[in-house]
């Protein structure tokens, strides 16, 4: 399980949670927040919630490296398609072997939050932006295999994705 923020405001510490300071983002915010329980969050003064979820977590590996860099993908699934979280989920499976610049991949599944399109936020963390850019597919052929994969459950139109940090703060 865990809350996820996406937040504008002041950079801060979170207790309980970690915090992650935006880079890029299409969508207006400054940090994501995310924590392992539920329990009240509480934000500094100035802070306004822009999107909020309430998830069931998938950890799917975690190569002991720390990350530099995190991009966080709000998954929005195609309409009609009532086997997402399964075909998702099962997803981590070839972003394994086709993503190999992933140090560490997560899936949370939204069971409610403020965005109704979202179905799921996972986190693809790497070594640093370098290595995303260089070898965030295996070979000439990992987009296709990717794209056969998702292209008859998720809606590319709706998804989208923020890069981050780790806030030194949550260090």
């Amino acid at each position: 399980m865990a809350l996820i923020g996406v937040l504008r405001g002041p950079r801060q510490i979170v207790p309980g949670a970690v915090v992650y300071d935006v880079t890029r983002s299409p969508h207006p915010a400054d940090l994501v927040v995310v924590s392992p329980e539920e329990h009240e969050l509480l934000f500094a003064r100035g802070t306004t919630i822009e999107r909020a979820y309430y998830c069931e977590t998938v950890k799917h590996w975690d190569d002991r490296i720390t990350p530099g860099l995190t991009r966080f993908a709000f998954v929005a699934p195609l309409p009609r398609v009532d086997d997402f979280r399964q075909r998702y989920e099962a997803h981590a499976e070839i972003a394994r072997v086709q993503h190999p610049a992933i140090c560490r991949y997560v899936q949370h599944f939204v069971t409610h939050g403020t965005e109704p399109v979202c179905a799921a936020v996972s986190e693809l963390h790497f070594a640093d932006e370098q290595s995303m850019r260089d070898r965030f597919y295996l070979d000439a052929n990992s987009a296709a295999v990717v794209e056969a994969d998702i292209s008859g459950y998720l809606d590319r139109d709706r998804t989208w994705s923020i890069l981050s940090r780790l806030s030194a703060d949550s260090r």
